[in-house]
């Protein structure tokens, strides 16, 4: 990728982000949580609008998506199976943007150099052994997925069957978050309520 394309995609990364601070800044009022949940409850196909739309856009901003999968649960308690497709759209999307996008977006430079030490070693093993490295990472909870997406486009892996080990490995992560979170936010609610 050269060195201009690389500029050009960090700056329209870099626009994204400052937009959506931007709009945080101008408009803080609209994010309290009192807003947020009477605009979800007011507006609830367009709130699985935002989420989807959120989730999807996550991956430009190499974001995890854990967090995302959570605040689904929490929004969309009566919806969990939207919650799971959802998610799972936002992961392959992500996966696939940054698998197709690294270079251009200056991904595979910044993951380089974040990941110095173990960037090399993934590679070497993907090369080899991509599909079951891939479905192994995306289940692993504590490794970021954007790495592997990054190394299996610098390595060649093949696109769908990059995207049928993430699909794999994330469904199932993705469901054991959903599951956990539906058994323990009404706790921590009830827990929370309680004077």
């Amino acid at each position: 990728m050269t060195a201009s394309k690389q500029q050009i995609g960090r700056a329209i990364w870099s626009i994204a982000i400052l937009s959506g601070v931007l709009f945080y800044v101008l408009y803080p009022d609209q994010f309290t949580a009192n807003k947020i949940a009477a605009s979800f409850s007011q507006h609830h196909d367009l709130a699985i609008l935002a989420y989807l739309l959120v989730s999807v856009t996550r991956g430009l901003f190499l974001l995890p998506s854990t967090p995302f999968v959570l605040a689904g649960v929490l929004l969309f308690p009566e919806n969990l199976p939207v919650v799971f497709l959802i998610s799972m759209t936002g992961v392959l999307a992500g996966s696939a943007i940054v698998y197709l996008f690294s270079d251009a977006l200056g991904f595979s430079d910044s993951l380089r150099g974040r990941y110095q030490r173990l960037y090399p070693w993934v590679a070497e093993k993907m090369t080899r052994h991509g599909t079951p490295i891939v479905i192994g990472w995306a289940f692993f909870p504590w490794v970021p997925t954007d790495l592997i997406s990054c190394i299996a486009g610098a390595t060649k892996m093949g696109f769908w069957r990059f995207l049928l080990a993430i699909g794999i490995g994330e469904s199932v992560l993705v469901a054991a978050y959903i599951f956990t979170g539906q058994a323990i936010f009404p706790w921590l609610m009830s827990y929370a309520s309680t004077p």
